[in-house]
């Protein structure tokens, strides 16, 4: 349970739109995940759901990446 949150509060300490965007790609994977899911007899079903769960994971990974450090222009 401890880890959970140690995971949550990470998560919420980067804020901003960078969080929302990710949670937004998430799902939507698991939306078209689910629509390859229930045609999967047709080819196209097989490459929907490989095309949503190719989301869920950037999704995912996008929310662990750390954002780049932006350099001062100037001296």
């Amino acid at each position: 349970m401890a880890c959970e949150n140690m995971l949550l509060f990470s998560l919420l300490e980067r804020g901003g739109p960078k969080v929302t965007v990710n949670w937004i790609v998430f799902g939507l994977g698991v939306i078209v995940s689910l629509l390859g899911y229930y045609l999967i007899p047709s080819d196209w079903g097989y490459g929907i759901l490989g095309f949503g769960l190719a989301h869920i994971l950037l999704g995912i990974l996008s929310m662990f990446r750390r954002p780049m450090r932006q350099e001062k222009a100037g001296n």
